[in-house]
This record gives C-alpha cells, structure tokens and sequence, in this order.
C-alpha cells in the first residue's frame, strides 16, 4: 500500500510577515516527518526652488544624516516626514532624492498652479493638506503608467516590488478599477489598510500620466504600523518587502469570512486524488485576486532509500526561491555541462533544474521514516503540481554561512518571451494546465553587494506592451529588458494568454 504525508499551508507563505501564517498537519498514516524546505534616515524633503534656473543637488548619505537629529520633532511616529510641500506653479528642476548618484536631476515643465494641483489631487481623492499621502508633479507624457516613485531614504527596495506589482496586468487593473474597495476583509490581521492605501497609490500611478513622481508615505507609514521592521530608512530586501506586501494584500482581501472544518483525506487515495483533495482545501480558506494570480502548488516526494517506501505530500506556493550558482562551479549534478563561466550567463532553466532535480539527503538530516522507526537517508524531488497565472522567481543570490556572507554575481540568462515550464511539472500537471509558456513582465535588479546597494525595476507596460525602467522617481523607456545579468533578483512571468 502506498503511504503519503501530507502538507496543508493554510497560510500564504511561512514568515513573511507579521500576519500569523500556520501550517496544518491532517491526521493521516504517513510515513515520513518531513524537515520545511527553505524559501527559499529621515529622508531628504522636496522643497519649492526659488532659483528656477538652479538645479537643487541631492543631499549626499552623510548630510542626510547630520539633519536628521534635528528633523526628529517634524516627522511622525513610524519616522516619515508629514509635510510635503508643493511645487511652485513653474519650470523646475526635479532633484533625486536617496537615489543612485550617477542619475542626473530632470527639468519638468509644470504648467498647473497650485490650486489646479489641488484641484486634480482631490479628484483622484489625495488631499493636499499638511497630512497628505502622496504630492505629485506634473508631466507632459500621455502614457499611462509612467509615475515614479520617489526614495524616501533607502525605499528602493519598497519601489521596485511596488512598480513591479502595479504593472501586474489583472492586478493593476482590479486596483484601478476599486474593485478592492467591494471586497476589504476588516477582519483580517491589516483590518483592510493596505489594499486601501496601496489602491489608492495604483490608482495614482496610473492617471492619465500628467505627473512625473509621488511619494509613497502614506504606503509605508501603514507598513510601518503593520510590521515594525520596515519603520525608518533601513535598507530591506526586496523579496522580504514583496512577501509581506502581497500576503498582507491576500489577507485583507480574502473572500472567505467563515472557514470550513477540518477532515482527514484518506492514506489510500491516488496522488492526483490527494492533490485535488488539498487544493480545495486551501481555496476553501484562501480566495482572492492576488491568490487567483500567485498560487502554485508543489509536489515533494521522499522515499526511504533503506526500505523504499515514499511519501507524497503538496504544498502551496507564492513564488519560487531557485539556486545560483557561484562563478565557476557547477549547477547542478545532472547538467553539470551548464557552467557558470559562460560569459553569456547561466539559463535560468537550468536554476529550475537544480531546484527540482533529485536530493540525496543524509540520515542526520532530519527524515523519519515511520516504517523503519528511525532516521533514513532519502531521496527528495520536488516537481510543479500545479502552475500559477503569475510565477515570481527569486534568484538565491545571497549567501550565508556561519562565518561569512556573500552576493553571488553570476549572470543569469532568461527569456524575455516563452519560458516553458513542461519539463518541471509532475506527470499529473497535464490536468489541470494547458500551457506551460511564460512571458516576462518584470525584473527587480539589486546593484552593489551584500551590506548595500541599489534595488531597479524594468517592468512590461500591460497598455502598450512596451518596456521601462523604474529607478525611483526617475522613468525611461528601453527597448527590451536586461535578459542577461548579474544584477537581476526577481523575475516575474505570466502565463501566455492569461491577460484577461
């Protein structure tokens, strides 16, 4: 008789917030307990010019903060500042607050006064009072969807996974639209603050492009009040940042309100039958558009090399954390040909191959094998059950140990068009997806090493289908994205066809 453990996730993700995340183990007769796999300053305030000929440089890192002391007493209590003043009714110049150094400040020419400023805000419902969340400025461009995000000390990395998440096709267009608003959970950990805020920046983000850049404080003043360790100017890492985002967005837009009893689902029953059985139980407890988006499943298998019994077990999944491999070695053992020094860059088929090729996993590893009564060396492998609309892959570029950490810099190359999924699906995956291409829509770049550096974005526009550059507040357009880099960290795809 076949013997399966399995795995419910009845939360998003593991940790990746303060939004209380628990795994749920059914009673079942499974054989193995399995080990969890690893996922793997006071900012510079934009001041009206009075020299409309002069351009305002950029306060460097240390004058930041030499001024921060003594702007404590104007900010409010998760350390963003709460009065952003508007720009005069002028020609100015835009300066590049906290932003990478070699970017040059860009002339804007603002044609509105002040009180039609005002005016448009409130009509896209954004006061201009002391306490106002976002300030705009104006530009000439009829494109949508090319508003810059300005740094508020250190939010790269809040920049880049918001831009990247706006220009989510389905997603940008459920916020655009306020069809949040219909389903807010107030019940849910965030009590429904940060799909309001986080709509009401979409929405922002894509008016008619009549303004250059917005500030985002309103955004990370309820992150900070949600979760503590984004409050102030500190560095973060993007991948943290854009977990707890889309989690937290998931849990106030939940459409379940009352969740059905638990039940045990047979130890007799087929692979395919256990997979459908825990997928409905997980969309029992979790719907919503960034579910609907996101949501993957995985298939573990683990079978004990000594008496050759398997355990089965399917766990949901928001994104994908695939090896790099360090300049010079080897990837993976069965495609040991793939070597990082070609100076084209490692395919990130061949990270997938990594990540789903066979384990050996040794006795002292943490396998209980329930029919051996003891710690047995395994086999592992893990295929896609099931593939998401949107797939996030986070590139491991960051290396710990105990005595050192390093950011591996090898280039990785991937498709702009028709990434294929098929070869890292189970068998079972032909029924329930019918196309395994993908098409890149965005990439978070991370610039400089471990301890510091710089977060991008290149996003696909979902309008025109052309692509941009998102450096903070500064927006370009480019022919087509950086497909081969050493500085690429996350990569999102969309299934071909799935633009609704």
């Amino acid at each position: 008789m076949l013997n399966k453990m399995v795995h419910i996730r009845t939360g998003p993700r593991k940790n990746s917030s303060n939004i209380e995340t628990t795994t749920t183990r059914l009673p079942s007769n499974r054989l193995f307990s399995r080990a969890t796999r690893q996922q793997p300053r006071e900012p510079p305030r934009l001041q009206p010019l009075s020299n409309q000929n002069s351009i305002a440089p950029a306060p460097d890192a240390d004058e930041r903060s030499k001024k921060s002391s003594t702007e404590d007493s104007e900010n409010d209590d998760d350390g963003n500042a709460s009065t952003v003043q508007l720009p005069p009714a002028s020609s100015t110049y835009t300066s590049y607050p906290g932003g990478a150094k070699d970017i040059k400040p860009r002339m804007e020419d603002t044609r509105l006064d002040a009180l039609s400023i005002s005016a448009r805000l409130a009509t896209a419902g954004i006061t201009t009072s002391s306490s106002n969340s976002i300030v705009m400025k104006e530009r000439s461009s009829a494109t949508k969807g090319l508003v810059g995000l300005q740094n508020l000390g250190n939010t790269c990395f809040m920049n880049s996974c918001l831009q990247c998440l706006s220009n989510v096709p389905l997603v940008m267009r459920y916020f655009r639209m306020g069809q949040h608003l219909q389903e807010l959970n107030e019940a849910s950990p965030t009590q429904g603050k940060l799909a309001c805020v986080f709509g009401d920046l979409t929405q922002v983000l894509w008016q008619q492009a009549e303004f250059s850049s917005t500030r985002p404080v309103e955004l990370k003043r309820v992150v900070g009040k949600l979760a503590s360790r984004f409050i102030g100017y500190e560095q973060h890492d993007a991948q943290e940042f854009l977990r707890f985002l889309v989690d937290g967005l998931h849990e106030d837009l939940n459409r379940i309100k009352k969740k059905p009893a638990y039940y045990e689902i047979p130890g007799t029953a087929t692979d395919k039958d256990v997979s459908e059985e825990y997928w409905q139980f997980y969309v029992q407890r979790n719907v919503s558009a960034l579910s609907e988006q996101f949501c993957g499943q995985l298939r573990s298998e683990v079978t004990c090399q000594t008496c050759q019994h398997r355990s089965v077990c399917f766990d949901v999944f928001w994104d994908l954390s695939i090896p790099v491999p360090k300049k010079g070695k080897s990837l993976a053992s069965r495609f040991s040909a793939a070597r990082t020094d070609d100076d084209n860059g490692v395919p990130v088929e061949d990270c997938l191959r990594a990540y789903t090729e066979e384990e050996h996993i040794k006795e002292d590893d943490a396998f209980y094998c329930a029919k051996c009564k003891t710690h047995r060396s395994v086999v592992k492998k893990i295929n896609l059950q099931r593939c998401p609309h949107v797939l996030v892959l986070h590139l491991k570029r960051f290396s710990y140990s105990t005595f050192s950490r390093d950011k591996i810099s090898t280039p990785i190359k991937f498709p702009a068009d028709g990434l294929n999924l098929k070869e890292f699906c189970s068998k079972d995956n032909l029924h329930y997806d019918k196309s395994w291409d993908y098409d890149l829509i965005g990439v978070i770049h991370h610039m400089g090493s471990l301890n510091g550096g710089h977060y991008t974005a290149e996003c696909r526009n979902p309008e025109n289908d052309q692509w941009y550059d998102f450096n903070d507040e500064t927006v370009s357009g480019i022919k087509k994205p950086h497909v081969s880099s050493g500085t690429a960290y996350i990569l999102f795809y969309q299934r071909r066809g799935a633009h609704g």
